[in-house]
């Protein structure tokens, strides 16, 4: 009589873990990792309760955000600066906006109708991935430090959160927000 042969299957946690640190050694090594796969893996890995697979996510997370971040940040520098120079409306009677000398506050909601072209990986989170491709020196002309401006109440102007550009530059600041579907300028809320 035959005896069957049984083929052991690794587990399915063993699997899983095996796969989200071989994709972690291919981001960090700036492989590209077609964003399905990523998301597959980072649905799978959070299934599980293993502490190591779920560290190994977010390393994992860490790690496609960080490349990300590096391969789309001048995108993000020349859709704002087009955004700027060629979709916003400016106040009656000043000129137009200048984006490598003027100083703006881009507040928020501006910056997403600005960056609204970029990647998924952006969508909801522009003034974040901003900030930090900024502190990693990638948009040297987004501010590090100001992210609500006016510091305070300014006549009819109301404090909100956005971002600088041009903290160096020349003149008062300008600022852009998004109203009734389009970039203006605005001095008063």
């Amino acid at each position: 009589a035959e005896v069957p042969v049984v083929i052991r299957e690794k587990p399915l946690v063993q699997t899983i873990a095996e796969m989200v640190r071989r994709l972690n050694e291919r981001i960090t090594s700036g492989e590209d990792v077609p964003a399905h796969i990523l998301k597959y893996a980072w649905n799978m890995a959070g299934i599980t309760r293993d502490i190591t697979l779920r560290n190994q996510r977010n390393a994992l997370f860490a790690g496609a955000n960080e490349y990300i971040l590096r391969e789309t940040a001048a995108d993000a520098e020349t859709e704002i600066l087009s955004a700027l120079e060629g979709r916003t409306e400016v106040l009656p009677g000043l000129p137009s906006i200048n984006g490598s000398t003027d100083r703006i506050f881009i507040r928020t909601a501006a910056l997403k109708e600005m960056l609204k072209g970029m990647p998924e990986e952006w969508h909801g989170k522009e003034a974040e991935l901003t900030r930090r491709a900024a502190l990693e020196g990638l948009l040297p002309r987004v501010s590090t430090k100001m992210i609500r401006y006016p510091h305070r109440r300014i006549g009819s102007l109301r404090r909100a959160s956005g971002i600088l550009w041009n903290e160096d530059g020349s003149g008062p600041v300008r600022v852009i927000d998004y109203r009734t579907g389009s970039l203006r300028e605005i001095e008063k809320d």
